[in-house]
């Protein structure tokens, strides 16, 4: 990819994860699924990457590889510290260096049910980090957690009560009080409003936005719906079966996407309005693939409308179609696609 004067902070080249099915009384690998396969991206310090795609895709799994909460099977991760320095290969430092790089990049995670201790006092919850990760007394740790309760926008009188007493907003924002607490520069969102109320996930994802600019984090926002990451995202990476398959600025991709399978999604979006038929949607065919049995050529051939004969035979690889824009599509000069307000308009001339 294309890179610019911007500092990067996270840079992710050539990961791979496979994960060995064992079979028998001997537990003989008879294959491997194929999470994530041969993706490179990066993240500029102070921007929010949107990566995007249907459940199966490998994206929490690109989130857990980051920290190492799951091992790698090959590729390089580099993570640039508060000091400057670089982790230069975060897939084969020791526990001291680890250490310091979970200190600087936290994890939000999917479910606030069952990330959060349920026998631990939201105080406790919040107040572990600092704990295992700093020298403070118990008083000016209590006072980190109380300001920290206040910056997610809870009352800290919550302190003494426990995860199953609080809403599901409220518990995602317990969550994320617990990643900030220790002053991280790397957030990695894994799905953090799609476990809540569709009225809920605005004020996190407002909630988010507001952290990220008085904080000057970088997020790292995983989400399987376009929507979702349309007003948090810089920009935007679409996945599919393990492959980043389209990288553009948000607003550009859904002006103007460059990949079919991300035409789909554009498609996939609800539109509400009063008395809309909107029964001749054109919406993806099909199931994603078997992770264990990757389609050959472009892995998205067996559902992609434009597919030909070349695309079974050659695997597209990322290129810049458009200034920052890039896409892994062997026919995207000849293809003609809609983006998200020209959908619109065709589903409103289907509907008169």
């Amino acid at each position: 990819m294309q890179e610019t004067n911007r500092s990067k902070i996270l840079e992710v080249k050539h990961l791979e994860k496979r994960f060995p099915i064992h079979k028998g009384l001997f537990r003989k690998i008879v294959g491997n699924v194929h999470a994530i396969n041969d993706l490179s991206f990066f993240i500029y310090e102070g921007e929010t990457l949107g990566l995007v795609g249907e459940s199966g895709s490998g994206k929490t799994t690109v989130g857990r590889a980051l920290t190492r909460l799951i091992e790698p099977s090959a590729g390089e991760i580099r993570f640039r510290l508060k000091s400057g320095d670089w982790v230069d290969d975060v897939c084969k430092v020791d526990k001291d260096v680890l250490k310091t790089l979970r200190r600087e990049v936290q994890t939000v995670f999917q479910d606030p049910r069952s990330s959060l201790d349920p026998r631990m006092t939201v105080a406790e919850i919040i107040a572990e980090p600092l704990r295992v990760n700093s020298k403070l007394s118990t008083d000016e740790i209590m006072d980190k957690v109380r300001e920290m309760l206040l910056l997610v926008q809870l009352d800290p009188e919550s302190m003494s009560r426990f995860p199953h007493q609080l809403s599901g907003g409220q518990r995602q924002r317990i969550g994320i009080a617990r990643a900030l607490i220790i002053e991280p520069r790397l957030i990695i969102c894994d799905e953090p409003v799609s476990a809540l109320d569709v009225s809920v996930q605005a004020e996190i994802i407002n909630l988010f936005i507001e952290l990220q600019k008085s904080l000057n984090l970088t997020l790292l926002f995983i989400a399987h719906d376009l929507s979702v990451v349309e007003h948090i995202s810089d920009r935007v990476a679409v996945m599919y079966l393990g492959r980043i398959v389209e990288v553009a600025p948000a607003e550009e991709l859904f002006k103007s996407p460059k990949h079919p399978y991300t035409e789909c999604l554009l498609n996939s979006i609800p539109i509400a309005a009063v008395g809309r038929k909107d029964k001749k949607r054109t919406i993806i065919k099909g199931e994603i693939a078997d992770p264990t049995d990757i389609p050959s050529g472009c892995a998205f051939h067996p559902r992609c409308p434009y597919a030909t004969d070349i695309c079974k035979q050659e695997v597209p690889q990322l290129k810049e179609v458009k200034p920052a824009h890039f896409s892994a599509c062997l026919r995207i000069d000849e293809i003609g696609l809609s983006g998200f307000d020209e959908i619109q308009m065709k589903r409103d001339a289907l509907d008169e």
